[in-house]
């Protein structure tokens, strides 16, 4: 609505007008709005601005309801509003079935994300029955016989339970320890839901007094912003008819023009308000979703945490049992090793043991040749004492040779000596040459008793050397067989004790051997004597 001059009606002034014609056209335009029924205002239909009873908004209606506070045929509590308008009561209906929709869709969604999260999912087709959330009984009046026996308190999982036990135990039925544990889990697990519920209701109850106060902190202000502008409106008009002066048919054009006007702008507004009433209902929605994803995850995450610390203290418990078990393992394993190796040394001192006693059968066999050999150079010793006598007294019989011949020899030079007065020339050369052929045979045997004595000597010390040789051999011959009769006796306890024995053997062959080289070389000497003789 423009003027004719082209400026705003907020900028024009009227002068003409006096006050009682203002006072007169303010009246008949608070009339007219009070004959109609303004949404965006404040004021009421009915006569009068007596105090009325409490009076609750529709929010607060709709949870009541659910909640049971009041039902639809006795009304318990406040009563709701008595006299409401066609178009409000149209809105309320339809807030109300969104909220329903919502409702129905927050409880699928509630237990989709329950049934994804939840650390016990195995067990949630027993317990869901009796752990709905509250606001399942909203939909009461149209569920089924079955499905209203399913929606039961609380309280009603142990009460059945207790009954069942009670039953079990007067028909006098013996109970598992398996069954036991399952209930007591069960009992864990319905005690850990209900103490969800109780904090998923505790933060409920929070947000719906939070939601109630910023509510009606909107709606005040929403209707604040209305009756504002509603005045404000109503002023610019007010100053723009002051400003012209029109006849009386372009008034009633005006008026009606004015009235369209009216009439679209409260369509626009009620469109509007019903935009904003959805969506506020939407993030209220969207807010308690919030709300109960971020309790229950802050309940899951518990619950993680405490499985996490059992868990925790599992596979502490399991790492020292491993660990234990590993220092049992690596004993068993030392100790199998032990056995292993002395299995090993059972069975390499079994075969020590059968060859020592083949070695002891070939010793006794080595001992009884040596027995043999020995009386051969017994005899053998016999033999060459006896040489040895004959050999001295050969000796004594030169020894006694000499001496007669020394004898005729002085004889035969006293003779000489008183013949050679009287044949000195003739003797001369007969004496010279008997003295050469004498002293020749005294040289002679002067050098065969030497080599005598010579070989006499050296078959003393042959014979000391052999009795001396022969006697050890006996000493060792002796500690062999005390050896042996004591290796069959008693078993070997140590390790090295096995090496004795065959060092003596070892020995005892050695110390045959020379005696067996020794006898040879005296047997070649023996030989070769007659022959010096």
């Amino acid at each position: 609505m423009n003027s004719k001059n082209g400026k705003s009606p907020v900028r024009q002034k009227l002068h003409s007008e006096n006050f009682e014609e203002k006072y007169d056209r303010r009246l008949e335009f608070h009339e007219t709005l009070r004959s109609r029924h303004n949404t965006t205002s404040c004021r009421q239909d009915n006569p009068g601005r007596a105090k009325e009873p409490e009076r609750h908004s529709p929010r607060e209606q709709e949870f009541f309801r659910r909640r049971h506070i009041w039902t639809d045929d006795k009304q318990i509590g406040s009563s709701p509003k008595s006299k409401i308008n066609v178009a409000h009561s149209s809105m309320i209906e339809t807030i109300k079935s969104k909220d329903a929709d919502i409702s129905t869709r927050f409880q699928m969604s509630w237990n989709h994300n329950r049934s994804n999260t939840y650390p016990f999912d195995y067990r949630s087709s027993i317990y869901e029955p009796c752990l709905r959330p509250d606001y399942n009984k909203t939909q009461s009046n149209d569920l089924t016989v079955r499905e209203r026996g399913v929606q039961t308190i609380q309280e009603t999982p142990s009460i059945c339970l207790k009954r069942d036990s009670s039953q079990q135990t007067d028909c006098a039925i013996a109970v598992l320890n398996g069954e036991l544990l399952q209930l007591s889990e069960y009992l864990m697990e319905a005690l850990h839901r209900e103490r969800k519920l109780k904090k998923k209701l505790c933060v409920l109850q929070e947000l719906l007094s939070v939601l109630v106060q910023t509510s009606e902190k909107s709606w005040m202000a929403q209707l604040n912003d209305d009756h504002l502008k509603c005045k404000v409106a109503k002023l610019e008009n007010q100053l723009f008819y002051y400003t012209q002066s029109f006849p009386k048919t372009s008034v009633k054009r005006l008026l009606l023009e004015m009235e369209d006007h009216k009439m679209k702008y409260q369509k626009k507004a009620k469109e509007s308000l019903q935009k904003l009433s959805d969506e506020k209902i939407a993030t209220v929605r969207q807010l308690q979703n919030v709300q109960m994803s971020l309790s229950v995850s802050s309940d899951e995450c518990d619950l993680w945490k405490e499985e996490y610390e059992k868990l925790k203290v599992d596979w502490i418990d399991l790492n020292n049992k491993h660990c234990e078990l590993k220092n049992e393992m690596n004993i068993l394993r030392s100790k199998l090793q032990m056995v292993v190796s002395q299995e090993s040394l059972c069975q390499h001192l079994h075969n020590r043991i059968q060859e020592m006693e083949k070695e002891q059968i070939e010793l006794q066999a080595i001992n009884e040749h040596l027995q043999e050999e020995n009386e051969l150079q017994k005899e053998q010793l016999i033999s060459l004492q006896g040489r040895l006598r004959n050999s001295e007294e050969q000796k004594l019989e030169m020894q006694k040779h000499i001496k007669t011949l020394q004898i005729d020899i002085v004889k035969l030079e006293q003779v000489n000596m008183s013949e050679c007065k009287r044949d000195t020339t003739t003797s001369q050369l007969s004496e010279s040459r008997e003295e050469e052929m004498q002293s020749d045979q005294l040289q002679a045997v002067k050098e065969t008793l030497l080599s005598q004595e010579k070989e006499c000597a050296s078959l003393k010390a042959e014979l000391e050397l052999i009795t001396d040789e022969y006697q050890s051999c006996q000493r060792k011959l002796k500690q062999c067989r005390e050896e042996l009769k004591g290796m069959s006796r008693q078993k070997p306890k140590r390790r090295c004790c096995f090496w004795l024995p065959v060092l003596m053997v070892t020995l005892a062959v050695v110390m045959a051997l020379l005696i067996s080289s020794h006898i040879e070389h005296y047997t070649h000497g023996s030989i070769t004597l007659p022959q010096v003789y």
